[in-house]
């Protein structure tokens, strides 16, 4: 069976030879893992969409292990947030997030929205970064099922049982004042 997805790319893993671990948020099935086989290559069709942080349409068929990418076309590459590092160092900030607190493939329209507008508020230059921050945590939490909480990074790494380390690098970039 052949899918076809909107998706928001969170992460990538490199694979034996030329393949690649795909991590994606997609809108009809949440969060996914694909292989995408030869995508390292310099002469790959796929390489350009399955870059970290684009909004893509990904095409992709059920595999013996892991369901396989066949086909991908950008639908927004966000050259803003690519060309700005707080906004970047937010993006990383939502994908740890996501891949951390949501373990298995399950549809989920709120947090497809909330992910799809976050990544399009992040390639804005009047989006203030902090209020969008706390606006992710927030909803994710409460989409999850554990409500409003006042402390959510807090909470979001004891129930991950792990740091969400790429928040070193948002503090780190307050305290230095950019």
């Amino acid at each position: 069976m052949l899918y076809k997805t909107p998706a928001v790319i969170i992460r990538r893993v490199d694979l034996k030879n030329a393949d690649r671990l795909i991590i994606a948020y997609t809108k009809e099935f949440g969060k996914v893992s694909l292989k995408a086989k030869s995508v390292k290559k310099e002469t790959s069709k796929l390489k350009g969409h399955l870059e970290l942080f684009i909004l893509t349409y990904l095409m992709f068929a059920e595999g013996k292990n892991l369901n396989v990418v066949t086909g991908a076309e950008t639908i927004n590459s966000f050259h803003f947030l690519h060309s700005n590092l707080a906004n970047l160092f937010y993006a990383y900030y939502f994908s740890e997030i996501l891949d951390k607190m949501i373990v298995a493939p399950e549809k989920d329209i709120r947090i497809w929205n909330l992910v799809s507008e976050s990544f399009y508020r992040l390639d804005s230059r009047q989006t203030d970064l902090e209020k969008l921050r706390k606006n992710f945590e927030s909803s994710l939490l409460n989409y999850l099922g554990y409500g409003f909480l006042k402390d959510s990074l807090t909470f979001i790494q004891s129930i991950c049982y792990d740091k969400i380390y790429s928040y070193k690098f948002l503090k780190l970039f307050k305290q230095n004042g950019a």
